[in-house]
């Protein structure tokens, strides 16, 4: 299995967050991200920016289900405070607006196939990822994934070549 952050999208403060498109060069980043994967069933969150990477991958037809949407969460115009929530969210504690970690763990869980390459987003990624006890420490595994940016699953997890 391989897991995709998606590529680099516009933040509109205005318009929902999966209502998002893929920012200038975001396609061309996820094409080239494409290029290293191998041909398998693609697997996509409903949000916009996901699905708009997964056809930019150019590996096969994405399939689209919400088990690999986002973390529901508010807005934050402060970088630095959704980055302490996240750090927080991660440490296990109720954040007020946050979707409970359990449950986003429980949802992602339910969709993933194993021979897929499933397109998703950081927070909701790095969570199942924890859960599976495939990194140790979130925050740090979620502060530094790139947009796009690969992951194979496997015995051990290994970032995927994006050039």
């Amino acid at each position: 299995m391989i897991l995709v952050r998606h590529a680099k999208s516009v933040v509109e403060p205005t318009v929902a967050p999966a209502d998002w498109a893929l920012a200038e060069g975001a396609h061309e980043a996820a094409a080239e991200l494409g290029r290293h994967l191998r041909g398998a069933r693609v697997l996509a969150s409903t949000e916009r920016k996901a699905i708009e990477t997964a056809e930019a991958l150019g590996v096969g037809p994405a399939t689209t289900s919400e088990a690999f949407c986002e973390v529901t969460r508010p807005w934050y115009d402060d970088g630095d405070a959704m980055a302490r929530d996240a750090q927080r969210w991660f440490a296990g504690e109720t954040v007020d607006g946050w979707e409970r970690f359990e449950a986003a763990v429980d949802r992602f869980a339910a969709g993933v196939l194993t021979d897929a390459v499933i397109v998703t987003h950081g927070t909701v990624m790095t969570a199942w990822l924890l859960s599976a006890s495939f990194v140790t420490d979130p925050f740090a595994f979620w502060r530094d994934l790139r947009m796009p940016d690969a992951w194979e699953v496997g015995r051990n997890l290994t970032r995927c070549p994006t050039s």
